[in-house]
């Protein structure tokens, strides 16, 4: 305000200035030559008020587009769905409570269609990669259970060949029995047999001794009677 007021009064003395140069140009040259250097600086004053002017008011300009800026990053943030963390928007806001607008509608909705827009690509993205993770995902799992599918087969081959070597020690070991209760009763049919034949030589020993008892017995006779028989004679 001060410098619209000095802007004013310069005008004023401007305009004063002239008039008083048109009413003393017939009688005072030297007054009005120094009216016409007055004037000169005065004009000079002016443009350097006119040039101050300016530059304040460029000041302000951008002052107030830089809070246009601030309140329209808040209302962008704000469209469909807040994006924005508090500390980018806390000026933007404070401005707003002071009363400036910052965007359009039609920037506005221009905002909305850009962040619908990137919004549902995102979505789509999304979508594509979980499609794709879950069509991963799914082959992982096919392939895991092909190889549990193919484990189990394996597995079931082996179980199948020790069920086969199993019944192999068993009837190997059915048959070692067999052959352990034939040996058992071979061997106790020998013992039987040797018992016999034990008992036989026993008999046979104990009717050799009595032979020889009986033939010790028939010598002592035929001594006997030798010994008569010399006797005799």
């Amino acid at each position: 305000m001060p410098r619209i007021q000095r802007l004013l009064m310069g005008l004023v003395l401007v305009i004063g200035l002239n008039g008083c140069t048109k009413l003393c140009s017939d009688t005072c040259q030297q007054s009005n030559q120094r009216c016409l250097a007055l004037n000169n600086q005065l004009v000079n004053h002016l443009k350097e008020q006119e040039q101050s002017f300016n530059a304040w008011a460029q000041e302000i300009y951008h002052n107030r587009d830089y809070k246009e800026r601030q309140a329209s990053i808040v209302k962008g943030c704000d469209v469909l769905i807040p994006v924005c963390t508090d500390a980018m928007t806390k000026e933007g806001r404070e401005l707003i409570a002071l009363g400036f607008g910052g965007l359009d509608k039609w920037q506005v909705w221009v905002i909305s269609v850009v962040k619908l827009t990137i919004l549902v690509g995102l979505i789509l993205l999304l979508l594509l990669f979980g499609i794709n993770r879950i069509g991963k995902l799914m082959s992982d799992r096919q392939s895991e259970f092909n190889a549990i599918e193919r484990k189990r087969e394996e597995l079931a081959l082996v179980e199948t060949e020790i069920e086969k070597q199993r019944q192999s020690v068993n009837q190997a070991r059915t048959n070692l029995s067999l052959e352990l209760v034939n040996t058992q009763t071979q061997i106790a049919t020998n013992r039987q047999t040797l018992e016999q034949l034990h008992s036989r030589q026993q008999t046979v020993l104990d009717e050799i001794a009595l032979t020889q008892v009986h033939h010790d017995e028939l010598k002592t006779q035929v001594a006997l009677m030798e010994a008569v028989a010399r006797g005799l004679r």
